[in-house]
């Protein structure tokens, strides 16, 4: 494999990663702003730093204190709702 062909095919690889980084980022700020995550930190840089802040995100989420009714009021059900 020729060197312009390495380099092309790993600028292909970045922008993949890049754009899927994107997409998990658009994916937890909804559920950020539906209630199901805590805010999440602004913008990276980098996607590493964008795995970064999702991360924090989610554990922040099971580390609440309301956690065991987190989904249950998600679907509209109060904690006092029996589960069925």
């Amino acid at each position: 494999m020729s060197d312009d062909t390495a380099y092309a095919k790993l600028l292909k690889d970045y922008r993949d990663l890049t754009e899927g980084v994107r997409m998990v980022r658009r994916a937890a700020e909804k559920a950020c702003r539906a209630g199901v995550l805590p805010a999440m930190d602004h913008a990276s840089r980098t996607p590493l730093q964008e795995c970064e802040a999702v991360a924090r995100a989610i554990y922040r989420s099971v580390m609440a204190p309301d956690r065991q009714n987190g989904h249950r009021t998600l679907a509209g059900l109060s904690p006092d709702d029996p589960p069925k």
